[in-house]
């Protein structure tokens, strides 16, 4: 048995790297072996909602995690003050840096080969795959094949009039490929995205900027890093002028995007900065995010600064920033469109329905981001390893894991624009708390079995040793005479009889300071132990009885959700003026007009919670 994984970039691998890890000999296919982990956008990694799939990935056995703790030059966690549901981890990691751990990382892997070149054709025999043949006449034999294209089928970088053939700027598109898919009959469409110019850092005046500076103490993605070992940055903060949107509007026609030279249709959450000004007209500036790509190098990324417009317009936006105005463009920005295929047609282990030996991941399903290609590689490749094995595939619910929300949603769903991964996405946000995936995915962690002894070892311990705070903190008792009894009262709390340590925590009174004070009372809560961080598991502690009531009666509306096919929406419901509901859903549910909220359901882009709402307002109507 062997696999063969098409592309180098972060689906393809996690994808060959889990697939080795699970015993099955896999080759990685890559156009340029010193390409391997390039970050073609922002060398950012994580944020709410896609940092919880980092942690995810690295809750069972996937690379993203720990590349980015070894490269990671700035860390901070978003959200950190609205609670552990919704907070997420967020790194700028080194480009040229990542580059070189994630081909040290594979290169590390037995069982694993990387090979340079091109593939031009799937071959079968027999109804069975047998292998991919290369642009060079050479031929790699396999019995399954996870095809990780990325940008590069029938890729087309645009800037300004200008459209080239490329699969990334400087790099060449793939079109063999790209042709069979086309001629085995797959529903194609055509997507874009974009970068940001990249600037010389030492035509910055930095002085002009507000910096952002990570946390003090850097957290790690990974459940199984000892530190961070790279010198910690800042980044900065600086916001278009009127200038910069006077460059834009005398301009747009120059664009490929209002010039009318795309195609593909772009990502929603991530526009342009020609999006920016068209679409937000009221809005007086825009924020760019200052980024620097590496410690190795001058470069500096301009997130938030996307764009096709001619590079001399580039030079015009980017001079009218303030600390800018003698700014050099080292690389300039661009638009690309690629082929992508419709995820309807893949099954939900993200086999392509009716290719036998073939499954898809990343961006050809029509998603955008390293985080959403990173989960769809790790379970194509565990799902292709299974399938070999004669064994079922692995299907996370959405109830599990966001990388479960988000195959769910492309393979039932389907999308009609890259797709971006959101915590609105999910109904189960309560459960998907990022710093419990290593728990909540252990079992999914021991069947697919990369992990190694020692790495469950602590998982597990780390649970054992959560199981017996909260046995002591329902055994412990809290009276006015007994050691907690100072801490209720410094909380402003009358006890009358008692109660027990878990009830104190659950009152909103308690600080997290207060938390610690009482829990510092208990035996054994400072012991140190690997992977036991104790502010953090106060956090969780505090989360999981506090929102023991929520998370049950959010199981009990999901409940009643199976009976959205019978709720009727009326035909004179006006959805225009609902409050709370973003302007995609208005507009999607206005094109759409469902007739029940099962339909309004699988419309694409109307995410779970945004039906929830929907529901309640029905309900809040007719009552």
């Amino acid at each position: 048995m062997q696999l063969v994984v098409i592309g180098g970039g972060h689906a393809g691998i996690e994808a060959a790297a889990i697939a080795a890890r699970m015993g099955v000999p896999a080759v990685l296919l890559t156009m340029n072996l010193d390409q391997l982990g390039q970050m073609s956008c922002n060398p950012s990694i994580g944020g709410v909602g896609k940092g919880h799939m980092v942690r995810e990935l690295d809750a069972l056995g996937g690379a993203m995690g720990r590349l980015t703790d070894a490269t990671g030059i700035h860390f901070r966690i978003l959200n950190a003050s609205r609670g552990v549901a919704v907070r997420g981890p967020r790194a700028q990691a080194d480009r040229v840096k990542y580059r070189t751990a994630s081909r040290n990382l594979l290169e590390g892997v037995p069982g694993l080969r990387l090979v340079q070149g091109v593939a031009a054709e799937l071959k079968w025999a027999g109804g069975r795959l047998h292998g991919v043949e290369l642009v060079d006449g050479s031929f790699l034999p396999c019995d399954a094949v996870v095809v990780t294209s990325g940008t590069f089928l029938n890729g087309k970088v645009l800037i300004g009039e200008r459209k080239l053939d490329s699969g990334r700027a400087g790099e060449p598109p793939s079109t063999h490929l790209a042709q069979q898919l086309r001629a085995l009959g797959l529903r194609c469409r055509r997507l874009k995205t974009g970068t940001s110019p990249r600037v010389n850092a030492d035509t910055i005046d930095f002085s002009r900027l507000e910096p952002q500076w990570g946390d003090p103490v850097p957290r790690p993605f990974s459940f199984f890093s000892a530190g961070i070992p790279q010198r910690q940055v800042p980044c900065h903060i600086v916001h278009t002028t009127a200038e910069t949107e006077r460059a834009v509007r005398e301009n747009l026609g120059r664009s490929s995007m209002y010039g009318g030279h795309v195609e593909g249709v772009g990502p929603r959450y991530c526009p342009s900065i020609e999006d920016k000004f068209v679409k937000f007209p009221g809005k007086d500036s825009h924020q760019i995010f200052v980024e620097p790509d590496s410690l190795e190098t001058r470069e500096i990324y301009l997130a938030g600064l996307s764009t096709s417009m001619p590079v001399d317009v580039q030079e015009r936006m980017v001079r009218s920033l303030p600390g800018f105005e003698r700014a050099e463009i080292l690389r300039p920005g661009y638009a690309i469109e690629y082929d992508s295929f419709d995820p309807l047609q893949l099954t939900r282990g993200l086999q392509v329905a009716g290719l036998e030996g073939v499954w898809f991941a990343g961006q050809i399903n029509g998603t955008t981001g390293y985080e959403e290609a990173a989960g769809q590689g790790l379970m194509a490749g565990i799902n292709a390893v299974r399938s070999l094995r004669g064994q079922e595939p692995v299907v996370l619910g959405r109830d599990r894991a966001y990388i479960g929300v988000m195959i769910d949603d492309l393979v039932t769903k389907g999308t009609d624009e890259p797709y971006r991964m959101l915590t609105a996405r999910a109904e189960h946000r309560l459960a998907l708390a990022c710093d419990l995936a290593d728990a909540r995915l252990l079992s999914v962690a021991r069947e697919v079995g990369a992990l190694s002894p020692g790495e469950l070892g602590t998982v597990e311990a780390r649970m054992e040793r959560r199981e017996r705070l909260r046995e002591q903190c329902g055994e412990a008792w809290v009276a006015p005479t007994s050691p907690f009894g100072p801490i209720a009262a410094r909380a402003g709390l009358t006890l009358a009889s008692g109660m027990t340590l878990l009830d104190l925590l659950r009152r909103q009174q308690v600080t997290p300071d207060l938390a610690d004070a009482a829990l510092a009372l208990l035996p054994g809560w400072e012991l140190p132990q690997e992977g036991w961080d104790p502010r953090w598991e106060r956090d969780i502690l505090l989360f999981e009885t506090r929102y023991q009531a929520f998370h049950e009666r959010e199981a009990r509306l999901l409940q009643g959700q199976r009976a959205w096919d019978h709720v009727r929406i009326p035909v004179d419901f006006r959805v225009e003026h609902l409050p709370g509901l973003s302007t995609e859903v208005k507009e999607k549910l206005q094109r759409h007009r469902p007739e029940t909220l099962g339909q309004a359901s699988r419309i694409p882009g109307i995410t779970p919670a945004a039906v929830t709402l929907l529901h309640l307002l029905l309900e809040r109507t007719r009552g």
